[in-house]
């Protein structure tokens, strides 16, 4: 697991087993805090880089669910997320820099979404020999189409795990967001495919609501077509499987195989 928390009374302990997951946290929190979403944000109290780990402030509230996911919060979930992807614009794709100056590192989005497929094909096979085929066939509609999944618009500032779990609420309101260890610079559609799939799939209403909050007719001017969404959803299957694989969660693999063999049809 890349990371666990653990609650000590009014401190979070959060802890990694990679350097680079702790460091990438710890900077994107302690970014957000000097912005206006800070009350929302955890604040950074000590980093102990020997045991890979850091103490935060708790955020109140309790996890968003599909029963208290209601056209209130959501609508200000959608205010939240305007504010977050408005914060920053980057010129790499799948990498975060503290400072205001823009990332020198330049990876196109196809060339970041091509190297996040070999990655997690690698988690994949250390479980299962098979999805050669699929992998081909991502590979080969990736490279068809860089020009079309480069144009979906320039990195912006991304949460990158929008999970219900990891949107508190209270009130009928947003007390915050929290896990930012995947936090970085990702085409807005890179963010919205996980939202979907988290939230929206199910309950399409929603979505309107998030949206009357969002108000992003300009940063979602470039509309995805069809197959770049197909691409973009085999290769999250890829990584969802190699998590499904390491939990020995047979359901969820059973699950995104499904999905997975409906995209290889389509890009076939």
């Amino acid at each position: 697991m890349p990371s666990r928390t653990r609650r000590e009374g009014s401190i979070i302990i959060k802890s990694f087993t990679e350097r680079i997951r702790l460091e990438r946290e710890v900077a994107v929190l302690q970014f957000l805090q000097s912005t206006d979403l800070r009350i929302l944000i955890p604040e950074v109290l000590e980093v102990n880089t020997d045991s890979l780990s850091f103490r935060m402030t708790v955020i109140g509230g309790q996890e968003m669910t599909k029963e208290s996911a209601g056209h209130k919060v959501v609508r200000r979930l959608g205010e939240v997320f305007a504010l977050i992807h408005g914060m920053r614009s980057f010129s790499a794709c799948g990498t975060f820099n503290a400072s205001p100056k823009t990332d020198e590192k330049n990876q196109s989005f196809s060339d970041f979404l091509s190297a996040q497929l070999e990655r997690w094909h690698m988690r994949v096979i250390e479980f299962s020999s098979g999805y050669e085929d699929e992998i081909k066939t991502l590979r080969e509609a990736i490279s068809g189409r860089e020009s079309e999944l480069d144009s979906l618009g320039l990195p912006r500032f991304c949460h990158n795990d929008f999970d219900l779990k990891n949107v508190m609420v209270q009130d009928a309101n947003v007390a915050g967001i929290v896990d930012w260890e995947f936090a970085g610079s990702y085409p807005l559609v890179w963010e919205l495919r996980k939202m979907t799939a988290s939230l929206f799939w199910e309950r399409p209403e929603l979505w309107m609501a998030f949206m009357e909050g969002y108000s992003a007719s300009d940063p979602l001017a470039i509309i995805p077509k069809p197959d770049d969404l197909t691409i973009l959803t085999g290769v999250d299957c890829i990584g969802a499987l190699g998590w499904a694989y390491r939990e020995s969660d047979m359901m969820k693999i059973a699950t995104v195989q499904h999905i997975l063999r409906q995209s290889i049809q389509k890009l076939s």
